[in-house]
């Protein structure tokens, strides 16, 4: 009978590594760790057969890999296309933290400068963040003061001018919270940050999980994955949803996360081996 199979990579998310093989050691789960290295070497592939149904949690640079060279079942949960703003945001949109934006070409920033200014700042500050999920550069907070000279940092990343980027008003976050999503149901969740400031805490508010379970009614990029929900002075907004197998996951409640997602993949696995 096929059992599910975990691959992890420690040097990923070194504070999840332990909490994450406690978890699958006392759900009896078979894992393997992938060595310290900066690519994907060939033995990797070898270290499941191709027909296992696997989990991954790693870095974003191996996800990418795996997913598109492996051929486990669920492998990666990383469906890139859909952790765009501009898949989610439409069906979104009314409870994003940055609900007022535009989108634009990168390439078009410098030019846009007065009208982005005019139409988007919180004294003289505008947000700015990529269109992709994988973040070709962090999200910034941008000083009028200092625009060109951010825009050369964000240059600093071959940015292709015509990727486009997210240009929204900033907001005041007071917490942070990211939430883990199996199907449509959360499973689990954990503060990250409040105040701006690292801090991680099992326990969340109410309204930011029912949030949350909203969101994933609503939209799905993938069978698995995350969600991370702020408090803001307009009350709990979506910040964005990610992939499941390259999040940290804090302090979320790893034996549950394990129990839910082991089961997910099998539940995948089976159907296509029916394919």
């Amino acid at each position: 009978m096929t059992q599910v199979k975990w691959l992890l990579e420690p040097d990923a998310f070194p504070d999840d590594h332990t909490k994450m093989t406690k978890a699958l050691e006392a759900q009896g789960i078979e894992y393997k760790c992938l060595p310290s290295a900066t690519h994907v070497e060939d033995e990797f592939y070898e270290l499941f057969d191709p027909n296992d149904c696997v989990v991954f949690s790693g870095s974003l640079g191996f996800g990418k890999q795996f997913r598109k060279n492996a051929k486990w079942i669920p492998g990666v949960y990383y469906d890139k296309n859909n952790y765009k703003c501009t898949n989610y945001y439409p069906a979104l949109g009314k409870d994003l933290v940055h609900y007022n934006y535009c989108m634009m070409p990168f390439g078009e920033l410098i030019r846009q400068q007065d009208y982005l200014y005019q139409n988007f700042s919180r004294n003289r500050d505008i947000f700015v963040r990529p269109n992709r999920g994988d973040k070709i550069f962090s999200g910034k907070v941008v000083n009028k003061a200092d625009f060109l000279k951010d825009m050369e940092l964000f240059s600093f990343y071959d940015v292709d001018p015509s990727e486009l980027v997210i240009v929204s008003q900033p907001s005041e976050i007071k917490g942070e919270w990211r939430f883990v999503v199996v199907g449509d149901k959360v499973v689990a969740g954990s503060q990250y940050a409040a105040h701006g400031c690292v801090g991680c805490s099992e326990e969340y508010p109410q309204e930011a999980f029912d949030l949350a379970q909203k969101i994933a009614g609503i939209y799905q990029p993938d069978r698995v994955f995350v969600v991370d929900i702020c408090k803001c002075l307009a009350g709990y907004k979506l910040m964005e949803v990610g992939c499941f197998s390259c999040a940290g996951l804090y302090d979320c409640n790893r034996h549950h996360i394990v129990e839910a997602v082991s089961e997910e993949a099998l539940k995948e696995w089976r159907e296509y081996q029916m394919e």
